[in-house]
């Protein structure tokens, strides 16, 4: 098997973790020889695991390159979105095709849709883990792009200083935006023919792509989250404290913090005055960071979520844009810490977990549920966990999409 990743595998990150427990699943549970293929400019800070039979780095094509293929594929011909172009080139695809043609695998197995076209037109089964549809995030920025401090969040780093400060440019930003989302939406829609599956974290997405593609081979593959067996959460429900867990400078998560705190937190304190607004996850903005108050507290990167969750009465789920599936939900049930969501926050969540989630779109009835939350002593954690915890374990543990996934590629490279 090939896996081809933008993505260094890493329990640092969402994204880089659910890349490192796939790979770790298939090689040492399932017996599968895996080959990994990297384009990163950052490779030096990866060790090979042992469980993989071969690791090969590519860097990403020159800037000049990237810049030039944008401009000539993207705003010219439109025929990709402009991020596969920070990683692909003719050069480096004839490269990695070779190299996947020597390796001779069963499957080639390509990760996030900057990876696709390395996979389009390759000699080999191939299945494309979509993970979320990135058009749908960029189509609902567009409607309040002003909010948002940049439009790429964490991968803005990865951008030369000359390219951030013009996309972020209030003349530029917009149709950099617009024309991304464009893009993407008619990428997600037309690549999938060439790939014998296609997966998405989200149920709700599954069926939209389905749909939008005409295309019926897309799949359901969630996210994982640890299962800690040995943990025992307290029962305290008293604490007052409502968390938000996330990385902060990704642009939904951003918008999503910042609609809590200026329109659902001052009604929250009307009828809870001493409750407590946490905020936890890396990279806070400017505008978050200018939030602080004594009620508000901006946590950062923290080293121990658990506890951090554990200590809370009530996590939100505030989201206003976004696609995929929040994981965050089910770092909360596992605990017994109910969650109070936007139906955009809460979607694609298998139905069995619903009655731990209380979804409200209007500021004022999602203030009022928190405040509930935060009084009413009949919501004890133990009860939520004692039902909730085996739902995740059964659906979201490593161990069941591990064996999911396994099916899914053994039925894909007969």
């Amino acid at each position: 098997m090939v896996v081809i990743s933008t993505i260094i595998p890493s329990d640092y990150g969402a994204r880089p973790k659910v890349v490192l427990n796939y790979l770790k699943i298939l090689s040492e549970k399932y017996d599968y020889n895996i080959s990994l293929i990297i384009i990163n400019n950052h490779i030096q800070c990866f060790d090979t695991p042992f469980f993989l039979d071969g690791v090969y780095f590519f860097n990403q094509p020159h800037k000049l390159i990237q810049i030039t293929q944008i401009l000539i594929n993207s705003l010219i011909l439109r025929k990709s979105p402009m991020q596969s172009y920070l990683f692909w080139s003719p050069f480096l695809n004839k490269k990695i095709k070779n190299l996947v043609t020597k390796l001779n695998p069963d499957i080639v197995f390509c990760e996030l849709i900057r990876t696709a076209l390395f996979g389009i037109n390759i000699n080999f089964p191939n299945i494309l883990d979509m993970a979320d549809l990135l058009s749908r995030r960029y189509g609902q920025q567009l409607k309040n792009i002003s909010d948002y401090s940049n439009i790429t969040g964490q991968y803005e780093k990865t951008y030369p200083k000359f390219i951030r400060k013009i996309i972020n440019s209030a003349k530029i930003k917009y149709f950099i935006l617009n024309m991304e989302y464009q893009l993407t939406r008619d990428f997600e829609n037309n690549v999938v023919k060439y790939f014998n599956l296609t997966t998405l974290v989200s149920t709700h997405e599954v069926k939209m792509l389905i749909k939008t593609s005409n295309n019926n081979k897309i799949q359901w593959l969630p996210n994982g989250i640890d299962i800690i067996n040995e943990f025992f959460p307290s029962d305290k429900i008293n604490n007052k404290i409502i968390s938000f867990i996330g990385i902060l400078d990704n642009p939904h998560n951003e918008f999503g913090v910042l609609y809590f705190i200026d329109e659902i937190f001052p009604l929250v304190l009307e009828k809870v005055p001493d409750a407590i607004f946490q905020v936890i996850g890396r990279n806070p903005s400017n505008k978050i960071i200018s939030r602080k108050q004594k009620n508000i507290i901006i946590t950062g990167y923290v080293e121990n979520l658990n506890d951090y969750i554990d200590k809370s009465t009530i996590t939100v789920v505030p989201l206003k844009i976004g696609s995929g599936v929040k994981t965050k939900i089910f770092d909360s049930i596992k605990f017994g810490v109910p969650v109070v969501a936007t139906s955009l926050g809460a979607e694609g969540v298998i139905n069995e977990l619903s009655e731990y989630i209380y979804v409200h779109d209007d500021a004022n009835e999602f203030a009022q549920e928190c405040a509930r939350l935060l009084l009413d002593n009949v919501y004890l954690k133990k009860d939520i966990r004692a039902k909730g915890f085996e739902i995740i374990k059964n659906n979201y543990s490593w161990e069941s999409i591990g064996a999911k996934l396994q099916m899914l590629i053994s039925q894909t490279s007969k």
